[in-house]
């Protein structure tokens, strides 16, 4: 994975593997019109490729409706699914999208939004067991221990920004007017 929070602007249909690529971003904004089709089985195949990454996504229930039905899914569907996040009229509102999640994110400690998604990725599915606890309870230390965090407490004890906080996260404006 990434180790940069990924935000896909989905417009049009999004049909097998761009279905997939979907469910591989972290934050996805869809415009309402647009919609979402796992439609493999009308062809005789199946969705295995993507299947890893949509069942993370959306869950197993939701996987078996919509691989087994080939039904094509509207941004409300995908909504209450966990595809997407959030919903916009028109292409044109995505940068203004964009910015709200940018803001967001650009308080964050790069490294430490990298080393979440790695240790939420490696826990998947795992069952909860002493060695799983040891690796996360080492993974928080590595992190703890690190320049970046050190850099974070040090500005929040003297009440400064963050190094992270100063480079500002350049959102382009939507092309499509």
């Amino acid at each position: 994975t990434l180790p940069q929070f990924t935000i896909c602007c989905m417009n049009g249909s999004a049909m097998g593997g761009g279905f997939g690529l979907v469910c591989a971003c972290d934050y996805v904004i869809a415009t309402k019109q647009a919609h979402a089709t796992l439609s493999e089985v009308k062809l005789g195949v199946i969705p295995a490729v993507i299947s890893p990454h949509v069942s993370r996504t959306i869950g197993t229930a939701n996987c078996k409706r919509l691989f087994c039905t080939a039904e094509n899914a509207n941004m409300q569907t995908a909504m209450e699914i966990g595809l997407v996040h959030k919903i916009v009229d028109h292409p044109r509102d995505f940068s203004a999208a964009v910015r709200e999640v940018a803001q967001k994110i650009q308080l964050l400690a790069p490294g430490a939004v990298g080393a979440t998604k790695q240790v939420l990725m490696d826990c998947l599915n795992q069952p909860i067991s002493n060695s799983l606890i040891e690796y996360t309870a080492k993974e928080y230390l590595r992190v703890r221990r690190g320049k970046e965090c050190e850099e974070g407490m040090d500005s929040y004890k003297s009440k400064q920004r963050p190094p992270w906080v100063q480079k500002v996260i350049d959102v382009k404006e939507s092309e499509d007017k």
